[in-house]
Protein backbone atom coordinates (compact mmCIF):
# COMPACT_ATOMS: atom_id res chain seq x y z
CA UNK A 1 0.00 0.00 0.00
CA UNK A 2 1.29 3.61 -0.82
CA UNK A 3 2.77 4.94 2.55
CA UNK A 4 1.04 8.11 1.96
CA UNK A 5 -2.18 6.90 2.33
CA UNK A 6 -1.09 5.82 5.71
CA UNK A 7 -0.20 9.29 6.14
CA UNK A 8 -3.58 10.27 5.10
CA UNK A 9 -5.17 7.62 8.00
CA UNK A 10 -2.75 9.86 10.51
CA UNK A 11 -3.72 12.98 9.87
CA UNK A 12 -7.79 12.24 9.68
CA UNK A 13 -7.68 10.44 12.71
CA UNK A 14 -5.30 12.70 14.69
CA UNK A 15 -5.38 16.25 13.42
CA UNK A 16 -9.21 16.51 12.00
CA UNK A 17 -10.96 14.24 13.84
CA UNK A 18 -9.16 13.85 17.56
CA UNK A 19 -9.98 10.51 18.06
CA UNK A 20 -9.62 9.28 21.62
CA UNK A 21 -9.76 5.81 23.07
CA UNK A 22 -13.55 5.12 23.96
CA UNK A 23 -14.91 6.98 21.09
CA UNK A 24 -17.89 5.51 19.14
CA UNK A 25 -17.24 6.10 15.44
CA UNK A 26 -19.13 5.72 12.32
CA UNK A 27 -16.89 5.26 9.07
CA UNK A 28 -18.32 5.42 5.95
CA UNK A 29 -16.20 4.06 3.28
CA UNK A 30 -16.63 4.66 -0.57
CA UNK A 31 -16.46 1.86 -3.51
CA UNK A 32 -12.87 3.50 -4.43
CA UNK A 33 -11.91 4.55 -0.98
CA UNK A 34 -11.09 0.99 0.74
CA UNK A 35 -7.24 1.22 0.94
CA UNK A 36 -7.55 4.52 2.75
CA UNK A 37 -10.62 2.76 4.91
CA UNK A 38 -8.34 -0.37 5.87
CA UNK A 39 -5.55 2.35 7.17
CA UNK A 40 -8.32 4.48 8.88
CA UNK A 41 -9.88 1.21 10.41
CA UNK A 42 -6.18 0.13 11.85
CA UNK A 43 -5.52 3.68 13.38
CA UNK A 44 -8.60 3.52 15.09
CA UNK A 45 -7.93 0.14 16.63
CA UNK A 46 -4.62 1.26 17.55
CA UNK A 47 -6.64 4.50 19.19
CA UNK A 48 -8.68 2.09 21.17
CA UNK A 49 -12.25 3.55 19.04
CA UNK A 50 -15.31 1.62 18.96
CA UNK A 51 -15.87 1.40 15.08
CA UNK A 52 -18.95 0.68 13.12
CA UNK A 53 -18.44 0.96 8.72
CA UNK A 54 -20.74 1.64 6.48
CA UNK A 55 -20.72 1.46 2.36
CA UNK A 56 -20.87 4.50 0.78
CA UNK A 57 -21.96 3.56 -2.85
CA UNK A 58 -23.45 6.29 -5.36
CA UNK A 59 -24.42 3.40 -7.25
CA UNK A 60 -26.11 1.76 -4.67
CA UNK A 61 -28.10 4.87 -3.70
CA UNK A 62 -29.12 5.31 -7.53
CA UNK A 63 -30.27 1.66 -7.66
CA UNK A 64 -32.61 2.30 -4.22
CA UNK A 65 -33.45 6.32 -5.47
CA UNK A 66 -34.73 4.83 -9.17
CA UNK A 67 -36.47 2.01 -7.97
CA UNK A 68 -38.41 3.67 -4.60
CA UNK A 69 -41.79 5.06 -5.37
CA UNK A 70 -40.80 8.33 -3.95
CA UNK A 71 -42.86 8.98 -0.55
CA UNK A 72 -39.85 8.51 1.68
CA UNK A 73 -40.38 7.95 5.49
CA UNK A 74 -39.44 10.65 7.89
CA UNK A 75 -35.91 10.20 9.37
CA UNK A 76 -35.86 6.61 9.84
CA UNK A 77 -35.37 5.71 13.66
CA UNK A 78 -32.04 3.30 12.66
CA UNK A 79 -30.77 5.86 10.67
CA UNK A 80 -31.14 8.40 13.34
CA UNK A 81 -30.07 6.31 16.32
CA UNK A 82 -26.90 5.67 14.26
CA UNK A 83 -25.67 9.59 14.85
CA UNK A 84 -27.26 10.18 17.90
CA UNK A 85 -25.13 7.22 19.37
CA UNK A 86 -21.83 8.35 17.57
CA UNK A 87 -18.94 10.75 18.65
CA UNK A 88 -17.82 10.81 15.26
CA UNK A 89 -18.65 9.94 11.89
CA UNK A 90 -15.61 9.57 8.86
CA UNK A 91 -16.23 9.74 5.86
CA UNK A 92 -13.81 8.36 2.70
CA UNK A 93 -15.07 9.53 -0.35
CA UNK A 94 -13.83 8.41 -4.23
CA UNK A 95 -16.21 6.37 -6.14
CA UNK A 96 -15.90 4.81 -9.16
CA UNK A 97 -18.34 6.80 -11.57
CA UNK A 98 -18.63 11.05 -10.26
CA UNK A 99 -21.81 10.51 -12.90
CA UNK A 100 -23.62 7.53 -11.00
CA UNK A 101 -26.32 9.61 -10.06
CA UNK A 102 -26.76 12.11 -13.06
CA UNK A 103 -30.31 10.22 -14.16
CA UNK A 104 -31.70 10.00 -10.46
CA UNK A 105 -35.18 12.91 -11.30
CA UNK A 106 -34.56 16.12 -9.11
CA UNK A 107 -38.36 15.63 -7.32
CA UNK A 108 -36.96 12.15 -6.00
CA UNK A 109 -33.61 13.52 -4.79
CA UNK A 110 -35.05 16.30 -3.58
CA UNK A 111 -38.04 14.45 -1.31
CA UNK A 112 -35.41 12.13 0.05
CA UNK A 113 -33.36 15.25 1.13
CA UNK A 114 -36.59 16.64 2.88
CA UNK A 115 -37.67 13.31 4.83
CA UNK A 116 -34.01 13.21 6.28
CA UNK A 117 -33.54 16.58 7.70
CA UNK A 118 -33.53 15.77 11.45
CA UNK A 119 -30.96 12.88 10.76
CA UNK A 120 -29.11 15.57 8.72
CA UNK A 121 -29.13 17.74 11.73
CA UNK A 122 -27.94 15.35 14.31
CA UNK A 123 -25.11 14.31 11.85
CA UNK A 124 -23.93 18.04 11.87
CA UNK A 125 -24.20 18.33 15.88
CA UNK A 126 -21.74 15.68 15.92
CA UNK A 127 -17.64 15.57 15.00
CA UNK A 128 -17.82 14.62 11.58
CA UNK A 129 -15.16 15.21 8.87
CA UNK A 130 -15.37 14.29 4.96
CA UNK A 131 -12.15 13.54 3.22
CA UNK A 132 -11.45 11.95 -0.42
CA UNK A 133 -9.10 9.28 -1.40
CA UNK A 134 -7.99 9.57 -4.84
CA UNK A 135 -9.47 7.43 -7.61
CA UNK A 136 -9.10 7.42 -11.01
CA UNK A 137 -12.72 8.54 -11.81
CA UNK A 138 -12.10 12.05 -9.67
CA UNK A 139 -8.57 12.31 -11.43
CA UNK A 140 -10.52 11.35 -14.89
CA UNK A 141 -12.66 14.42 -14.00
CA UNK A 142 -10.15 16.72 -12.44
CA UNK A 143 -8.68 15.99 -16.61
CA UNK A 144 -5.40 14.55 -14.74
CA UNK A 145 -3.13 11.32 -14.98
CA UNK A 146 -3.53 9.62 -11.77
CA UNK A 147 -0.59 9.86 -10.80
CA UNK A 148 -0.55 13.44 -10.92
CA UNK A 149 -4.08 13.66 -9.72
CA UNK A 150 -2.61 11.64 -6.43
CA UNK A 151 0.36 14.37 -5.86
CA UNK A 152 -2.28 17.03 -5.73
CA UNK A 153 -4.58 15.61 -3.26
CA UNK A 154 -1.92 14.18 -0.72
CA UNK A 155 -0.16 17.41 -1.36
CA UNK A 156 -3.11 19.16 -0.07
CA UNK A 157 -4.21 16.32 2.79
CA UNK A 158 -0.27 15.61 4.45
CA UNK A 159 1.16 19.41 4.88
CA UNK A 160 2.31 20.57 8.31
CA UNK A 161 -1.71 21.70 9.61
CA UNK A 162 -0.69 23.11 12.62
CA UNK A 163 1.89 25.77 11.20
CA UNK A 164 -0.76 26.37 8.74
CA UNK A 165 -3.56 27.12 11.24
CA UNK A 166 -1.16 29.49 12.59
CA UNK A 167 -0.59 31.36 9.09
CA UNK A 168 -4.02 31.33 8.34
CA UNK A 169 -4.55 33.14 12.10
CA UNK A 170 -3.12 36.60 10.60
CA UNK A 171 -5.65 36.36 7.37
CA UNK A 172 -8.58 35.76 10.13
CA UNK A 173 -7.25 38.63 12.22
CA UNK A 174 -7.40 40.74 8.79
CA UNK A 175 -10.85 39.97 7.82
CA UNK A 176 -12.37 40.59 11.70
CA UNK A 177 -10.72 43.90 11.34
CA UNK A 178 -12.12 44.53 7.74
CA UNK A 179 -15.18 46.40 6.51
CA UNK A 180 -15.23 45.67 2.75
CA UNK A 181 -14.32 43.01 0.42
CA UNK A 182 -13.82 43.81 -3.39
CA UNK A 183 -12.60 41.31 -5.57
CA UNK A 184 -11.77 42.37 -9.24
CA UNK A 185 -10.44 40.36 -12.13
CA UNK A 186 -11.35 40.42 -16.16
CA UNK A 187 -15.02 38.77 -15.64
CA UNK A 188 -15.87 39.98 -11.77
CA UNK A 189 -16.10 42.85 -9.84
CA UNK A 190 -17.78 42.01 -6.61
CA UNK A 191 -18.12 44.41 -3.48
CA UNK A 192 -19.13 42.90 -0.02
CA UNK A 193 -19.37 44.17 3.37
CA UNK A 194 -18.01 42.21 6.16
CA UNK A 195 -18.50 44.75 8.77
CA UNK A 196 -18.93 42.91 12.16
CA UNK A 197 -18.80 39.73 10.49
CA UNK A 198 -16.19 37.18 12.60
CA UNK A 199 -14.12 34.65 10.04
CA UNK A 200 -13.88 31.24 10.10
CA UNK A 201 -10.04 29.52 10.32
CA UNK A 202 -10.79 26.10 8.66
CA UNK A 203 -7.67 24.18 9.69
CA UNK A 204 -9.58 20.65 8.60
CA UNK A 205 -9.67 19.79 12.45
CA UNK A 206 -13.18 19.66 14.76
CA UNK A 207 -11.03 21.64 17.31
CA UNK A 208 -11.42 24.59 15.32
CA UNK A 209 -15.32 23.53 13.91
CA UNK A 210 -13.58 23.07 10.92
CA UNK A 211 -15.17 19.07 8.61
CA UNK A 212 -13.49 19.08 5.66
CA UNK A 213 -9.89 17.22 4.90
CA UNK A 214 -8.12 19.02 3.30
CA UNK A 215 -9.12 22.38 3.88
CA UNK A 216 -6.96 25.40 4.69
CA UNK A 217 -9.17 28.32 4.05
CA UNK A 218 -10.60 31.62 6.01
CA UNK A 219 -13.82 32.27 5.33
CA UNK A 220 -16.94 34.86 6.46
CA UNK A 221 -20.25 35.83 5.34
CA UNK A 222 -20.59 39.34 3.25
CA UNK A 223 -23.36 41.04 3.28
CA UNK A 224 -24.87 44.06 0.96
CA UNK A 225 -23.19 42.59 -2.14
CA UNK A 226 -23.05 44.16 -5.21
CA UNK A 227 -21.70 43.50 -8.85
CA UNK A 228 -21.54 40.84 -10.58
CA UNK A 229 -18.57 37.10 -10.37
CA UNK A 230 -18.63 34.46 -12.68
CA UNK A 231 -16.99 30.83 -11.67
CA UNK A 232 -14.91 29.35 -14.68
CA UNK A 233 -13.53 26.43 -12.46
CA UNK A 234 -16.24 23.39 -13.57
CA UNK A 235 -17.70 21.06 -10.39
CA UNK A 236 -19.58 18.02 -10.81
CA UNK A 237 -22.79 18.89 -8.90
CA UNK A 238 -25.32 14.97 -8.06
CA UNK A 239 -23.54 13.81 -11.23
CA UNK A 240 -24.05 17.06 -13.73
CA UNK A 241 -21.20 18.65 -14.72
CA UNK A 242 -21.34 22.75 -14.37
CA UNK A 243 -19.22 25.35 -15.32
CA UNK A 244 -19.08 29.33 -16.08
CA UNK A 245 -21.63 30.20 -13.78
CA UNK A 246 -22.47 34.16 -13.59
CA UNK A 247 -24.39 35.59 -10.78
CA UNK A 248 -25.38 39.16 -10.72
CA UNK A 249 -26.53 41.10 -7.25
CA UNK A 250 -28.68 43.82 -8.35
CA UNK A 251 -29.94 45.62 -4.77
CA UNK A 252 -26.87 45.49 -2.37
CA UNK A 253 -28.24 42.68 -0.52
CA UNK A 254 -30.15 41.79 2.59
CA UNK A 255 -33.58 39.56 2.73
CA UNK A 256 -34.35 40.91 -0.85
CA UNK A 257 -31.21 39.92 -2.66
CA UNK A 258 -31.72 37.92 -5.24
CA UNK A 259 -28.91 37.52 -7.69
CA UNK A 260 -29.82 36.57 -11.55
CA UNK A 261 -28.07 33.68 -12.32
CA UNK A 262 -26.72 32.04 -15.79
CA UNK A 263 -25.61 28.77 -16.03
CA UNK A 264 -23.92 26.42 -18.68
CA UNK A 265 -23.83 22.56 -17.70
CA UNK A 266 -22.44 19.57 -19.89
CA UNK A 267 -23.64 16.47 -18.05
CA UNK A 268 -20.90 13.72 -18.72
CA UNK A 269 -20.34 10.21 -17.71
CA UNK A 270 -17.32 9.88 -16.44
CA UNK A 271 -15.90 6.17 -15.52
CA UNK A 272 -13.84 5.48 -13.04
CA UNK A 273 -11.63 2.82 -11.69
Amino acid sequence: MDERIHDHADVLVDWSARIESGDDIVLSVSEGAHDLGVAVAAKLGERGANLLTTYGSAEVNRAYLHAHDGEFDEDPAHELALFENADAVLSLGGGRNTAAQADVPGEVRSAYSKAREDTREAYMDIDWVSTVHPTRSLAQQAGMSYETYQGFVYDAVLRDWEALADEMSEMKAILDAGSEVHLQSEATDLTMSIEDRTAVNSTASVADDSHNLPSGEVFTAPEATAGEVRFDVPMTLRGTRVEDVWLEFDDGGGENNSPRTRIRTEQTATAGD
